[in-house]
C-alpha cells in the first residue's frame, strides 16, 4: 500500500478492511511516500506499533506510485502480492477466497477479481463483474485492476513496478507480468472483493481527471505490443478513455469471401456493391447458390460469372447452411476464407483487414464483426452462451456509438464465439476441426463451430472496428412461428447443444456468473451461477430438453404412482453427480407427499433422493438431493430414473416438452417427451 497525503478517514478505512480480514495470515506493507501532511506518518506508526503484520517505510523523498509500490514490494515476504489503494477497501472475506483459489492450484500466478465503488458515505455503486482471462481485452483497458493478486517472485523477476508510467503503472505491471504466462496460470474470481473509493479528482469517479494516466496506459499497450514485435495502431474509443488495437496484414495472403445465397437479388446486389468499397485487394468472392428459381437472380448472377474475382457454385440440394459451407470451402483458394451472409452491407472500407490481421494471429481461430441494423444499433457485438437459452449478441439494439458496459461495446475482446454472419478464419483451420457440424443445419452451426477452435486452444475474436450492416429484421420473429418442421428442427437444434455444451451455457468464460442470462444488457442476475469457497463446489447443468418454455406437455403423477424412464448426459460432464432438480406444478393449486427418486448410471449402485412437496411453487424446480450414493457421470450416455410419489393427497404435475425420439426420455405413454431436469454436479473438476 502506497500511500500519500490520504484523508484519515479512508486511510484507516483501508487498513481496517485488511485487519477485518477473516484470513489472518497476511502482512501490509505500507510505504509513506514523504506525505508532507503530518497526521499521515502519526497514524501509520501508530498502526505500525499496535500489529506485527504491519510493516511500514517512511521515504524521505517523494517518488511517486510507482518508486513507492517498490519499495513495499522489497519488503514483502508472502509468496503472493496484493495490491491496495490507500483509500479503497477489500472485502472481509478477500483474502480467504484468494488463499482458498490458490490451495486448489498451487500454480497459480496471477488472481483478480471484481471489483465495484464505494463513496465518500460508504455506498456502493457500478459494480464490475468481469470476464475470464481475455488478453484482447487487456490491450483496450486494464481491467485486471482490482483486486489483482500476484506471484511475488515473477513480480521481482520482471523488475517490479517500471517509472514513468504513474497513473497506469498497473496496467504496465499486468501486460508484462503475463507476457509468456500460460492461461492456466491466471484465475479470475467472480466476485466483488474490492472496493474502489470515488473521492474528487479520482479516476473512480471520472476517467478524465487525470489524462496523464491514460498517456501511461497508452504508452504500456504500445510498448507490450512492440515487446511482442506485434504491428499494431492504437485508436482511441469512448471518449479516449480506452484503446482499440488494429493489428496490421502481415504480407497480402488471398481470403475468400464465401456468400451463401438463394433469390433475393436485391439484397445480393446491395452486398457485392458494398464489397467494392472494401479497400482490402487481394480476395476472391464466392457465390454459392442454392437454387435460384427467380428470373432476375438467374440473370444477375450470369452477370456476377463474367467478373474475374468471382466464382458462382451450384448448390443443388435443400437448403442447409452447415453442408452449403463445408461443400463450398474446400473449393476456396485463398489462404483465409470470410463467411458473409447475403445481407451484409458494408460500412467501413477496411473491415476485412482489421479482421484478417487479427485471424493472422497464431492463437486465434475465428474473428468477428461490428454488425449493426439499419437503423444504426447493434445486432453483433459477440456472441454469449446461455443467454437466452444457448446463445444470444450482448448489447444487442443499443447505439453503434454507445460504450456499453464498462465499455465492452466497443472494445476488441475474445468472446466463445461470434456469429457467421461475417467471420474470418484460416482455411487449414476450417478443414483442420472438420467445418461445420451437420448436426446442425441451420441453427447454432457458427456458435458450435467456435465453441469447437476453443477446445483446440484457439481464441474467437471479436473486432468493433470492422463495421458493417446486417440487414436482418428486428422483427423477423423466431423459428417457433414457423411452419411445424422448421420448429421440430430447431428444437433439435437446441437438444444438441444442450447435450453438446451443456457445462458451458451457465458458465461462460467472456461473461460472468453474476450477469444475467435472461437479457442482453449485462444487468444482475437474480440468482448467481458462482460458487463460493466455504461451500462445496456445485454446478448445474440441463438435460437436453430443447426450447425453453416451448408449450410444456403436463404430466400427471396420482398419489402412489410412478414415472419411470432415462434421459441422456450431457457431453463432458466433469465432477459427481449430488442430486437433481425436477420442474413440477401444482394440481390445481395443491399438491402434497414426498417424491423419492432412484437413480442408476451403467452398472454403478443405484442411487437414492425424495423431497418434500407442500409449499412447492407452480412451475418450479424442485430439489432432489442425493441421500445414497454420488455417482460419476463421466463418460456415460444415459442414466434410468423412477419417481414416485408418496403420502400425498393430491395429484402431483411434471413438466415436459416435445423434443423427438432422439433427446425423449422414454417415458412410457410420453413418447418424444423430456421433462425438464437439471444435474447438480459437485466437485473440484465440476
Amino acid at each position: 500500500m502506497p500511500v500519500y497525503n490520504s484523508p484519515e478517514k479512508f486511510l484507516r478505512m483501508a487498513i481496517e478492511s485488511m485487519r477485518k480480514q477473516i484470513y489472518e495470515h497476511w502482512e501490509l506493507c505500507i510505504v509513506d511516500d514523504a506525505s508532507t501532511q503530518p497526521h499521515i506518518r502519526k497514524i501509520l506508526m501508530g498502526y505500525a506499533e499496535s500489529d506485527s503484520r504491519i510493516k511500514l517505510i517512511c521515504r524521505d523523498d517523494n517518488g511517486h506510485i510507482s518508486a513507492a509500490s517498490n519499495s513495499a514490494l522489497a519488503i514483502a515476504s508472502g509468496d503472493y502480492v496484493a495490491l491496495l489503494d490507500h483509500d479503497d477497501e477489500l472485502a472481509e472475506h478477500a483474502l480467504y477466497w484468494i488463499s482458498a483459489e490458490i490451495c486448489a492450484q498451487p500454480d497459480l500466478q496471477l488472481i483478480y477479481s471484481d471489483e465495484d465503488k464505494i463513496d465518500q458515505k460508504g455506498q456502493r455503486s457500478h459494480p464490475y463483474h468481469k470476464p475470464d482471462w481475455n488478453p484482447e481485452l487487456l490491450l483496450g483497458q486494464n481491467y485486471i485492476s482490482h483486486l489483482g493478486v500476484y506471484g511475488r517472485q515473477r513480480l521481482l523477476d520482471i523488475g517490479g513496478f517500471r517509472l514513468g508510467l504513474e497513473g497506469s503503472q498497473d496496467w504496465d505491471l499486468v501486460l508484462r507480468f503475463t507476457e509468456g504466462l500460460s492461461a492456466s496460470a491466471i484465475r479470475h474470481i467472480p466476485a466483488v472483493l474490492y472496493h474502489w473509493r470515488m473521492v474528487p479528482g479520482s479516476t473512480a469517479g471520472d476517467s478524465a481527471a487525470k489524462p496523464y494516466a491514460v498517456h501511461a496506459g497508452r504508452r504500456a499497450v504500445a510498448e507490450h505490443l512492440q515487446r511482442g514485435r506485434i504491428r499494431a495502431e492504437l485508436r482511441d474509443v469512448c471518449d479516449g478513455q480506452f484503446f482499440v488495437p488494429v493489428f496490421a496484414v502481415e504480407g497480402l495472403p488471398k481470403v475468400s469471401i464465401i456468400i451463401p445465397t438463394r433469390n433475393g437479388v436485391d439484397l445480393l446486389r446491395a452486398c457485392m456493391r458494398s464489397l467494392g468499397r472494401t479497400d482490402y485487394p487481394n480476395i476472391e468472392i464466392v457465390v454459392v447458390d442454392n437454387q435460384s428459381d427467380d428470373p432476375g437472380t438467374i440473370a444477375y448472377l450470369g452477370e456476377l460469372a463474367q467478373r474475374p474475382d468471382v466464382r458462382i457454385l451450384a448448390y443443388p440440394y435443400p437448403f442447409d447452411y452447415a453442408r452449403m459451407h463445408n461443400f463450398a470451402i474446400p473449393q476456396a483458394q485463398g489462404d483465409y476464407v470470410c463467411l458473409l451472409n447475403n445481407d451484409i452491407e458494408v460500412i467501413a472500407p477496411g473491415w476485412l483487414r482489421d479482421m484478417l490481421g487479427v485471424a493472422q494471429r497464431e492463437e486465434v481461430g475465428a474473428v468477428g464483426a461490428k454488425l449493426l441494423y439499419p437503423d444504426g444499433t447493434v445486432q453483433h457485438a459477440g456472441v454469449v452462451l446461455g443467454l437466452g437459452g444457448i446463445a444470444a449478441h450482448p448489447h444487442k439494439g443499443i447505439a453503434a456509438t454507445a460504450c456499453g458496459y464498462f465499455g465492452r461495446a466497443m472494445l476488441m475482446q475474445s468472446f466463445s464465439a461470434v456469429t457467421a454472419a461475417c467471420m474470418v478464419l484460416r482455411k487449414s483451420t476450417w478443414m483442420d476441426v472438420g467445418g461445420m457440424d451437420e448436426n446442425l443445419p441451420v441453427a447454432y452451426n457458427d456458435v458450435d463451430l467456435c465453441l469447437r477452435l476453443r477446445e483446440r486452444g484457439l481464441r474467437n475474436v471479436w473486432v468493433p472496428s470492422a463495421l458493417l450492416y446486417h440487414h436482418e429484421s428486428k422483427t423477423r420473429g423466431s423459428d417457433l412461428t414457423h411452419s411445424s418442421a422448421k420448429k421440430v428442427r430447431f428444437t433439435r437444434e437446441h437438444a444438441y447443444m444442450q447435450w453438446r455444451w451443456g457445462p458451458l451455457l451457465r458458465a461462460d468464460p467472456a461473461y460472468n456468473p453474476n450477469l444475467t442470462l435472461h437479457k442482453e444488457d449485462f444487468s444482475l442476475t437474480s440468482v448467481p451461477r458462482n460458487g463460493i469457497p466455504w461451500l462445496k463446489k456445485r454446478t448445474m447443468v440441463d438435460v437436453p430438453y430443447g426450447i425453453p418454455g416451448d408449450n410444456p406437455v403436463r404430466i400427471e403423477m396420482a398419489p402412489g404412482s410412478t414415472v419411470s424412464g432415462s434421459f441422456p448426459i450431457p457431453r463432458g460432464l466433469k465432477g459427481r453427480l449430488s442430486g437433481i432438480g425436477i420442474m413440477i406444478g401444482n394440481y390445481h393449486g395443491r399438491s402434497d407427499g414426498r417424491l423419492t427418486l432412484r437413480l442408476a448410471v451403467g452398472d454403478q449402485d443405484a442411487c437414492f433422493a425424495e423431497s418434500v412437496i407442500v409449499g412447492s411453487r407452480d412451475n418450479d424446480f424442485l430439489e432432489l438431493p442425493l441421500v445414497h450414493g454420488c455417482p460419476s457421470v463421466q463418460g456415460c450416455e444415459r442414466m434410468d430414473f423412477r419417481l414416485q410419489l408418496l403420502d400425498a393427497h393430491f395429484s402431483l404435475v411434471l413438466w415436459a416438452v416435445a423434443v423427438g425420439p432422439e433427446w425423449d426420455h422414454r417415458l412410457a405413454r410420453h413418447e418424444g417427451l423430456a421433462l425438464r431436469i437439471t444435474l447438480h454436479m459437485e466437485g473440484d473438476d465440476a
